[in-house]
């Protein structure tokens, strides 16, 4: 796909075609070094520093290789320090594998994360955070 695209800019007759570098808008230099990469070294690891980089490229040049590649980085590292992040990032991606994972993280460490600047800006209605104060509550009125 990408390469398809390249080809169209540099010889299809685009305004691209006589240029010797084209600026496209959104991507980064990161995130086009990763997506080229991947085409001549498929087992190219992912970082957290890559990670927001890689998936603008490969959501705009619609490479779903990476896209899912992404997922699984996101979905094996949850943490109390990306959490937050990973469910911004899947909400904005459409990577609906990612949601369900980073809400059972919440929930099985809510009362560590409920005192946390990233939890305080959650979205009020998400699900699993309801069921997570839910039973925050029961667990008190138990206790209590």
């Amino acid at each position: 796909m990408l390469y398809v695209l390249c080809r169209a800019l540099f010889a299809g007759g685009f305004k691209e075609d006589g240029e010797d570098a084209i600026k496209i808008q959104g991507v980064s230099y990161s995130g086009m070094e990763y997506i080229i990469g991947c085409m001549y070294e498929p087992g190219k690891p992912i970082n957290q520093d890559s990670l927001k980089n890689i998936l603008a490229a490969a959501s705009l040049f619609q490479t779903n290789e990476v896209l899912q590649k992404c997922e699984e980085y996101m979905r094996s590292h949850i943490t109390e320090s990306t959490y937050f992040k990973y469910l911004q990032l899947a909400e904005t991606y459409s990577l609906k594998s990612v949601i369900p994972k980073a809400d059972k993280y919440i929930l099985k460490n809510f009362l560590a994360l409920r005192q946390s600047d990233d939890f305080k800006l959650l979205d009020r209605n998400n699900q699993s955070l309801k069921g997570a104060v839910g039973a925050s509550l029961c667990e008190n009125e138990a206790e209590g």
